[in-house]
C-alpha cells in the first residue's frame, strides 16, 4: 500500500526543514510532498537547496497563496494522481510523531474490511504533554453564533466536546478530527473532491467531516497513540490576533451558508452577531477550534 504525507509551508522554512528531516527516514512514507504556499520570503529557495537531491521528497510550489485548503490540495492531488497513494497523511510542520504512530494508523486502515473509513488521527498533546481537544461534534448554527462572542465561545466549545466516558482506549468513531495531523483514504478524498477551498483558514475540518459523514464515511480517533503539537506556531507567527479572529469569522460564515445551508435571514443574523463579536475582541483571547 502506497502512503505519502503532505506538509504545507508558508514563510516557515526552518520549521518545515526540521520537520521533513525528522520524518524522511520513516519507511512508512513512500513519498513526502512538501508544498510551499507561495511564501513571500526565501522559503522555497531554502527548501529546494536542502532537498533537491532527495528522491523521496518532492517540493511543490503554489502559484499564489489561496489558503490552507488550496495549498494542501496541491499536495493531496499530486499524491493521488502522480504517486497513486492509497492513504494520505496531512501534517502541519509544527507537529512531531514517531514512526510507530504512522505504522499504527496504517495497520488500523488495513484492518477495516469495509470501505467507509474517511479520516483517522491520534490524540493531540501540547508541549506540557497535556491532552487537548482532538475531536469534536459538528458545530450547529447556534454553536457558530456563540463562537463569535467573547466568553460564549467557551459554551460552544463545551457543547461540541465529547465526554470522557465516550472516549475509550480503542478506536472510536467521531464526527470531526483536528486538522494539524490526520490521515485520509484516497477513495474518500476523491469522493468529496478534496478539501473545500471556500475558506482561507480555519474550519476546513468541519466542512470535510460534514461531507464525509453525508456520504456514509466514518472518522476515527485512536486514543492510544499520540502526537505533539506546538500549539499553532505556524499560524500565530504569521497573523495578528485580531486578523485571526476576522478570518475565523469569515470561515464560520462560509460554513453556515455553504455547508449547513442556512437561509438568507440566518446568514444576515450571523453577520450582525459576528461583527459585534469582533468589536469585543481584545486580541488577547485564545482562538478556539484553532489548528
Amino acid at each position: 500500500m502506497k502512503t505519502c504525507i503532505v506538509v504545507l509551508n508558508y514563510n516557515n522554512a526552518q520549521e518545515s526543514l526540521a520537520f521533513v528531516k525528522a520524518i524522511k527516514e520513516y519507511a512508512a512514507f513512500q513519498q513526502i510532498l512538501l508544498v510551499d504556499n507561495h511564501s513571500t520570503d526565501d522559503s522555497y529557495q531554502i527548501l529546494r537547496a536542502a532537498f533537491s537531491q532527495e528522491e523521496k521528497i518532492i517540493l511543490l510550489q503554489a502559484e499564489k497563496n489561496l489558503g490552507y485548503a488550496s495549498g494542501n490540495n496541491l499536495g493531496l492531488r499530486y499524491g493521488v494522481e502522480q504517486v497513486h497513494a492509497e492513504l494520505l497523511f496531512l501534517a502541519n510542520p509544527d507537529v512531531s510523531f514517531s514512526e510507530d504512530v504512522v505504522t499504527r494508523l496504517r495497520e488500523f486502515y488495513q484492518s477495516q474490511q469495509n470501505e467507509t473509513l474517511g479520516t483517522m488521527a491520534p490524540v493531540m498533546l501540547v508541549p506540557n504533554r497535556k491532552q487537548e481537544n482532538s475531536a469534536w461534534k459538528l458545530p450547529t448554527f447556534a454553536d457558530c453564533l456563540l463562537a463569535t462572542q467573547v466568553g460564549l465561545d467557551k459554551i460552544a466549545s463545551f457543547r461540541q466536546r465529547y465526554s470522557k466516558h465516550q472516549l475509550s482506549e480503542k478506536p472510536i468513531p467521531v464526527e470531526v478530527l483536528l486538522g494539524s495531523f490526520f490521515a485520509i483514504s484516497a477513495k474518500a478524498l476523491k469522493e468529496v473532491d478534496y478539501l473545500d477551498e471556500g475558506t482561507f483558514l480555519y474550519g476546513e475540518e468541519n466542512i470535510l467531516a460534514h461531507k464525509l459523514l453525508q456520504r456514509g464515511y466514518t472518522n476515527y480517533l485512536l486514543p492510544d497513540i499520540q502526537y505533539l503539537h506546538q500549539h499553532s506556531t505556524t499560524i500565530a507567527n504569521q497573523l495578528k490576533r485580531r486578523e485571526m479572529f476576522r478570518i475565523y469569522h469569515q470561515s464560520l460564515l462560509y460554513y453556515v451558508t455553504n455547508t449547513l445551508k442556512v437561509g438568507k435571514g440566518k446568514a444576515m443574523l450571523f453577520r450582525i452577531i459576528a461583527s459585534i463579536g469582533l468589536v469585543g475582541r481584545s486580541g488577547r483571547e485564545k482562538l478556539r477550534w484553532n489548528r
